[in-house]
């Protein structure tokens, strides 16, 4: 599958900096600018919850980046390894303008304040 193949990155089981914040998130994988959640459902269907989940390590990388990772996340997608399918959506699809960095802001003021604290980019 071409969708798989990377030209400048690959990372498996990515972590985000700032999630320490709340006790930790690692996404699934990571190819250039996708990032790709991984779902082995029989169901073959976009959830709130898959896009909520794809969402939140969005922000986490907005907010201190991917551990590894020389690429912004520009791209969001689901495989869903029973179908061999891979679903992506464009970030810049995916929200209004201006309502990303909204988003980042509001999360990161929602995050507990450890030492050391992370400000959105």
């Amino acid at each position: 599958m071409t969708a798989f193949h990377a030209s400048e990155q690959l990372l498996l089981n990515p972590t985000f900096p700032a999630s320490g914040r709340f006790g930790g998130a690692d996404a699934d994988l990571i190819i250039d600018d996708l990032l790709i959640e991984i779902k082995a459902t029989q169901h073959l269907r976009l959830t709130a919850t898959y896009l909520n989940q794809l969402t939140s390590y969005l922000v986490l990388d907005r907010l201190a980046g991917t551990t590894g990772s020389g690429l912004p996340i520009r791209r969001l997608g689901v495989y869903y390894a029973r179908h061999g399918l891979l679903q992506t959506f464009a970030v810049r699809e995916l929200f209004r303008p201006g309502l990303l960095p909204q988003l980042v802001t509001w999360f990161d003021e929602s995050l507990p304040q450890l030492p050391g604290r992370l400000s959105a980019p």
